[in-house]
Formats: structure tokens, sequence, C-alpha cells
């Protein structure tokens, strides 16, 4: 498997640092508000990598930091004279509720950085004996000139960060590139630690979670593309200054912007108030939806967002979907009996070549079509059967019911078969609208009828 790697800057075979075992590390949200669809489509890709990843053979251990102590959060419960806790807390469960409508299920575990204070102290403290950071009058802050690879993620070069950099200059920093590892407050919240009340910057709780459940060296880093810089430069420097070692992560995945035409287009952003959250879209679409609109694109490549865009790309889902339903009301082979009938070997070339998801599902609308075109073989009906269940484990786009369920739909579609043979078209219609109101969608071809999952 090849993906491009953002350190090398190239397209790089994949090769794990303990054999069979993956460690994944990618940056969750700020919960102080919704997440927006240019925040999940860099979490429902890496619910599709780790998904993959698992069905190739590896053991995969996906670890996802949530930061719940920010300015963000704090103005946000300051201007609605809550607690900051409450705050953060309110918006991690609606965060987890998203994820489950996204069908985001494959993180281990969700790691809160208040719960790793010490563990953060424990690196600052190690970094200032290191010669790494300095204390000031307003914090603790790592002194980037000691660390000669600053700047090598993003190909930028320490005398052009200084010329560029975006930090306000205080008087009690050295150089504006310098960030904070600790900064020091007497309000809510604040923590105690060797060098006065306070609480820690942005970029240390990541290493400290890392190392925690880690070491000092993985596989996999991923976040979106506005994290390489700063955030994700200073993680590097950080957890290499302690470590010694040549990298943080051996290969560093990110995933290009959402772009929003509203009229202009530019990247969504909760800054430019351009966003659209996925809990606004759930009222109009499927979690399976969204899925496959995030997922139909090179995830190194932008992606235009707008409304009729969506709207197109649900008609695309709907066709694949339809197919799906067609194949599973087939009685065709389960999981297990699957085994002899091989997916296609193209939907797993695509995700072997830059996790090419986009190119995955473009086959399976090539094997949509030849579905609906009919005069296929029982083993080509299997096959592609099982090709649609291998690729909606990792994809995720299909909706599929249990025995029972689908066992009680073809007792409905029945019934008003009969129904309607009889010319009690009254009855008939009121399953039909009541299958609808389910979201199952029923129609009738010569003298077949098949059913979807829409809703």
């Amino acid at each position: 498997m090849k993906f491009r790697d953002t350190l090398s800057g190239s397209l790089r075979e994949f090769v794990s640092i303990k054999g069979n075992r993956i460690r994944l590390f990618v940056c969750g949200p700020t919960v102080y508000d919704l997440i927006h669809m240019g925040n999940a489509r860099t979490f429902v890709f890496f619910d599709m990598l780790a998904r993959y990843l698992r069905m190739r053979g590896f053991e995969v251990f996906y670890l996802q930091n949530i930061t719940d102590v920010d300015d963000k959060i704090i103005k946000k419960a300051e201007a609605g004279n809550i607690d900051w806790r409450d705050v953060a807390d309110r918006y991690y469960s609606e965060y987890l509720t998203d994820c489950l409508y996204l069908g985001i299920t494959s993180v281990n575990l969700h790691a809160r950085a208040t719960n790793y204070i010490d563990r953060i102290i424990s690196q600052i403290r190690r970094l200032i004996r290191r010669g790494y950071a300095y204390v000031s009058d307003d914090g603790v802050y790592y002194d980037t000139s000691k660390f000669s690879d600053y700047g090598k993620l993003s190909k930028q070069k320490l005398d052009r960060i200084r010329h560029g950099a975006r930090v306000d200059v205080r008087e009690s920093k050295r150089k504006p590139e310098d960030f904070a590892l600790w900064k020091f407050s007497d309000g809510h919240p604040s923590w105690d630690s060797p060098w006065g009340k306070g609480r820690p910057g942005w970029h240390i709780e990541d290493t400290a979670i890392t190392e925690t459940y880690f070491g000092s060296e993985y596989d996999i880093h991923g976040g979106a593309v506005d994290l390489i810089f700063p955030h994700h430069e200073a993680e590097i420097a950080q957890m290499r200054a302690i470590s010694g070692r040549r990298f943080l992560s051996r290969y560093w995945i990110h995933i290009s912007y959402l772009l929003f035409d509203s009229g202009n287009v530019d990247k969504m952003s909760k800054s430019l108030g351009n966003v659209v959250t996925v809990r606004e879209l759930s009222r109009k679409y499927s979690g399976e939806e969204l899925r496959y609109f995030l997922l139909n694109s090179r995830y190194s490549s932008e992606l235009l967002f707008s409304e009729p865009i969506l709207k197109s790309s649900s008609e695309g889902w709907k066709r694949l979907q339809k197919a799906f339903s067609v194949l599973s009301s087939m009685d065709l082979c389960n999981d297990m009996a699957c085994a002899k009938y091989p997916p296609f070997e193209k939907v797993i070339e695509a995700m072997e070549n830059n996790l090419d998801s986009r190119e995955a599902i473009a086959f399976l609308h090539q094997l949509a079509s030849s579905v609906f075109q009919g005069d296929l073989s029982t083993e080509d009906l299997h096959r592609i059967y099982h090709t649609f269940l291998f690729a909606n484990g990792f994809l995720g786009i299909f909706r599929s019911v249990s025995g029972n369920t689908e066992m009680i739909i073809k007792q409905l579609i029945e019934l008003r078969n009969r129904y309607r043979k009889a010319g009690k078209f009254d009855v008939s219609d009121d399953i039909r609208n009541s299958l609808m109101k389910a979201g199952v969608k029923i129609e009738d071809s010569g003298g077949d009828t098949t059913w979807m999952m829409i809703g």
C-alpha cells in the first residue's frame, strides 16, 4: 500500500514499525461548537483508513485527542455565563453524536486533554531541562531556534517563518515563532505547575497523549492540511527534542480543504463564518449520503461543497444504494459463504494506490450498471455482491438491514402485491406508504418489485 507522505512530499510504500500492529493518531476537535462538513471530511477519511487497514489484516490502535481546554471554550463559557467544563462536556457529547450519525466507529480511544495535565507538565519539565524551552513573564515557551528541523514538515525555512509569523509578538516571548507550552493564569481553568498556575498550550497536549499510549514514535499521524503549520510542526519539535529520535511519526497524512461555494469560493471555516454543520445537513441527508459525498473524492485534493453539488451527489448515492438493495434482495451469499467469490481486485487496487476511495466508488458504479442491465450469471452476481459488501466494510456508504428486518419487509411487499392483484389498491397503497415512512422505498418494474433503504 502506498500513500502520499507529507514529510517526504512523495508517494511512499507503507511499512509498519511493529509488524502487524499499527498505531494511528489523528487530531480531534476543539469541543466548543458543532463540527462542520470540513471537519467531517477529515474524520470520515481516517475512519475509512482504520477500517481498511483492519480489513487487510492489521491490528490498528486508533487514538484521537479531544481539546477540552482552549481560549474558544473559555470565551463560549463566558458569553453564556456557564462553566467552561459544561461547554466542553456538551460539545464532546455532540461530537460523538455526529460521529455515530456519520458511521465513525473505528476510534479506539478519545483522549481528553485535561486528563493528561501531569503528562503535559512532565514533557515541559524535560524540554526546559534539555534547553529547548524557557520561562517568561506570561508562560513557558518553546525555543524554536534550538530545533534545526523546525519547518521541515511545512517546507519552510526558519528565517522565512520569522518574517511571516502570524503570532502576536509579546515582550516576554523571545521570538515571534516561539510557541506557548504553558500559559500563566490565576483564573479558570488553571492547574498548579512548577512554574505557576496556568493551563497548557495547544500543541503540547497531543505529544503528551501520544507519548502516554504510543511512546515517542509511532506509525501514522493524520489531520487536516491546515494543521501542518504550526500545530504539527510544533508536535515534531516537542517530541523529538525529548526523545532524540529522528521521527515523531513515520508517515504523515493530511486531508485537503473542503471549499464552500456560496457565491465566493473559500475553505469552509468557523473563522470565516461559512460553515454548514453535520447536524444541519442531517435533517435532509442520511449519514451514508454524507459519507459518500466526502469519500467520492481524493483526500489530497480540494473538494467543492454547495447545496446543488450535495444534491447531485445524493442521486449518485441512491443509484449505488439501489444496486446494493437489489443484490441484497436476491438471497445471495452472506459474508461467510461469499468467501469463494473474491471481491474484484480493482477496488483493492484503488485503495492500495494512495487510498483512492473515489476510484473505488467509480468501479462500484460500473458494477451497479451491470446489475441494472441484467443478464448476469449467478457467479457474477455473487462476486459483485461480495465486492459491495467488502467495499462497504471500509467505505460505510450502504445501508443494510438485519435478517429479521429483511424478512418482515419482504413479507409486507408480498402482502402488498397480493392486494394489488386483488384490485384493493387503497390497502396496497397504505402498505407502500407505511414502508416509505419506515425508510423503505419500493419500485415495480414489469412483474417484479424491488426495494431499497432510503431513510
